[in-house]
Parts: C-alpha cells; sequence; structure tokens
C-alpha cells in the first residue's frame, strides 16, 4: 500500500477581511512547505494533526514580512499524514486599560482528495467574539455553517452547541457516524 502525504487546507479571515485565505502544500526532501498570500505586518497560526479531529498542535506563528508568506515544517518526520490548519490571528478592536474586544470569522472553502475520496469545505464558517476575554454576544453572533460533501454528496455540516448546565459552547462538525469537535469554549458563569 503507497502511503502519501495528506494535507487539509483550512482559511480563516476577520471581519472585514475581503478574501479567504488559501495555503498551498508542498513536500520536499524531509519537510513539508507552506506558502500562501499574507497581509504584510499580520500574524498568522500555524497547526497541525495527524488527523482532521484533533487534536491540533500548535506549531508555530509567522509574523509576514513578505507575501507570500512561507513556512517550512521540518518535523514531519515518517508521518503518513498530515493536516494543516492556517488562521489569521484576530485583532483587538476595542482596547483601553480597563476593556478589550476581539472578534474572529474563520472561513474555509477547500477541497482534499485521498484514499480515493474527495471532501470538500462549501462555505463553512465558524464566528465568535470575546470582551475582556470573556465570550460576548452569544446570542446574536457566535454561529457556525456550511457543510461538508464526501464526492460531492452532503456528508456533514458545522452546527455551534452550548450546554449551559456544563458552562460550554462548542463548534461541531456532524457526520453520519459522529460528531468532531473543531472547538471548544467554556462560558463564566
Amino acid at each position: 500500500m503507497k502511503h502519501g502525504l495528506l494535507i487539509l487546507l483550512a482559511v480563516s479571515c476577520l471581519i472585514g477581511h475581503t478574501s479567504a485565505l488559501e495555503l498551498r502544500v508542498s513536500r520536499g526532501l524531509n519537510q513539508v512547505n507552506l506558502l500562501w498570500e499574507a497581509e504584510r505586518g499580520r500574524s498568522y497560526h500555524i497547526e497541525s494533526a495527524s488527523s482532521m479531529p484533533g487534536p491540533w498542535q500548535k506549531r508555530t506563528e509567522v509574523k509576514a514580512e513578505t507575501s507570500p508568506a512561507e513556512w517550512q515544517d521540518k518535523e514531519t518526520g515518517s508521518a503518513h499524514q498530515c493536516f494543516y490548519r492556517l488562521t489569521l490571528l484576530s485583532t483587538k478592536l476595542i482596547a483601553s486599560d480597563r476593556e478589550s474586544a476581539s472578534s474572529e470569522q474563520i472561513w474555509n472553502n477547500n477541497a482534499v482528495h485521498a484514499g480515493g475520496v474527495t471532501l470538500q469545505w462549501v462555505n463553512t464558517r465558524r464566528q465568535n467574539s470575546f470582551k475582556n476575554g470573556k465570550l460576548s454576544s452569544l446570542d446574536t453572533y457566535w454561529q457556525a455553517s456550511g457543510e461538508v460533501l464526501r464526492d460531492g454528496a452532503p456528508y456533514g455540516a458545522y452546527k455551534m452547541e452550548s450546554n449551559s448546565t456544563l458552562f460550554v459552547v462548542k463548534f461541531l462538525l456532524v457526520t453520519p457516524g459522529e460528531a468532531i469537535e473543531l472547538a471548544s469554549y467554556q462560558i463564566m458563569p
């Protein structure tokens, strides 16, 4: 059985950011090269996981000095598959000595072909906001939407779930066989 490197392309953008990020990935000698069109001076998180549900590990933070920006993963080792996620870091929209606020939207419109199967993310979005380090606007701003297709047929959907008893909000990819947790936030009572 031939094993190749499987790569998940994930994109992120902030409110007001008009174009999605496209992560281009190539395999080099003992490394994986990541390249994307970047906004100079902005910071990006790169995460990786051995499977799509995670757990995701923060690999690095890159402050883009040029565009395109690039990063080399020299620690792929003998991994047969590796998923990468690129996130444009949100910025504080309001900041003072006493208050701060930030918000983020994470979009994905990519496809991955592996093992004879094509998975396609169609307008998937997660959005959240914080004020003074705490979740804010849960009822009005926080949401998840979009779907995942498998070989062109509906396969899963992005959902947001909150549990006031456990004080947690989760973003999920709900598929026929399972709900994959994409992110989880603790609600401060």
